[in-house]
């Protein structure tokens, strides 16, 4: 077998494989503690659309000052906000806190 047939069919089988991959996107959701409930719904409503097209979204919520003192507040938020959701996704990352920022992932529900 020639090397110019061989990298011709292993080309082949690459574009094969790329073109079933799937592309999983990464969206961010950013929270601050203190926030108004029209707001909160509309950031809602974003991540749900993101989950229905399966998108995983990633939920961030960052104090600022004298917030961080008081960590309950956004714990609740999170864990509003994963109830919320909970229908169209599933936390995939528990929540974690790195300095003033607590991330979360969302995986969307599996079909």
């Amino acid at each position: 077998m020639d090397y110019s047939k061989y990298k011709y069919e292993q080309s082949k089988r690459a574009k094969e494989a790329k073109k079933n991959q799937k592309i999983i996107d990464l969206k961010e959701i950013k929270f601050k503690p203190k926030i108004e409930e029209h707001d909160y719904q509309v950031k809602l409503a974003k991540a749900i659309n993101f989950l229905k097209k399966d998108e995983r979204v990633k939920v961030s919520l960052r104090y600022r000052g004298r917030e961080v003192t008081h960590p309950e507040i956004g714990k609740r938020l999170l864990d509003r906000f994963v109830s919320d959701v909970s229908q169209y996704g599933e936390l995939a990352k528990e929540p974690n806190q790195m300095g003033k920022t607590i991330m979360m992932f969302i995986d969307p529900k599996k079909k």
